[in-house]
């Protein structure tokens, strides 16, 4: 029983990434808008925070560099930065994307073999 609520689980963890990282993304491009430095700080570090324990590590150091850019107010660093979040994010969508439609493809093959025996 409990190995069958991981694979859900997993699916839930990743469903949630991609659902809250294109929100901490628009919270972040909403405050770079609004000049808003501790806004773009609290939205990096919830993007970085998030991502690092869904091991995409590159989203996380990309957002790293936005806080630290939005802390000491270093406007060329912020801007190459932000740049390459939304890359980064979208790379980690897409891998974490592929590995949900793996777990629910192996989610299926049991009921598929049992119902081969038939």
């Amino acid at each position: 029983m409990a190995g069958q609520r991981r694979p859900t689980l997993l699916i839930t963890l990743v469903d949630a990434f991609l659902v809250e990282g294109r929100g901490y993304f628009r919270d972040l491009l909403a405050a770079v808008g609004a000049a808003d430095r501790n806004g773009v700080r609290l939205a990096a570090h919830g993007l970085k925070s998030s991502r690092l324990n869904m091991g995409a590590a590159r989203l996380a150091q990309i957002s790293l560099q936005v806080e630290q850019a939005a802390m000491t107010a270093e406007s060329a660093s912020l801007s190459a930065a932000m740049a390459a979040v939304g890359a980064a994010l979208t790379d980690s969508e897409q891998a974490l994307a592929g590995l949900r439609a793996e777990i629910v493809g192996l989610q299926a093959m049991p009921a598929a073999l049992a119902a081969g025996a038939r």
